[in-house]
């Protein structure tokens, strides 16, 4: 078994968090891009259609005739 001081055993702790955050931070500067990828795939789904006529436009702008 290896005994280290508390000196080291604090600076090895550290040393693993620093790392943990490091890998956090880069996550989180991801996420923008990540956010914006998912925006657009959902907006290329998106397709509005009208509750009467069908057509692909919002509800006040039909031009529906009776």
């Amino acid at each position: 078994m290896l005994e280290l001081s508390t000196t080291d055993a604090l600076l090895a702790h550290n040393k693993i968090l620093t790392q943990q955050m490091e890998v956090i931070t880069k996550q989180m500067a991801n996420m923008p891009n990540q956010l914006h990828t998912v925006q657009n795939s959902q907006g290329q789904n998106q397709v509005m259609r009208y509750d009467f006529c069908g057509g692909n436009h919002l509800n006040d702008n039909c031009s529906y005739q009776n």
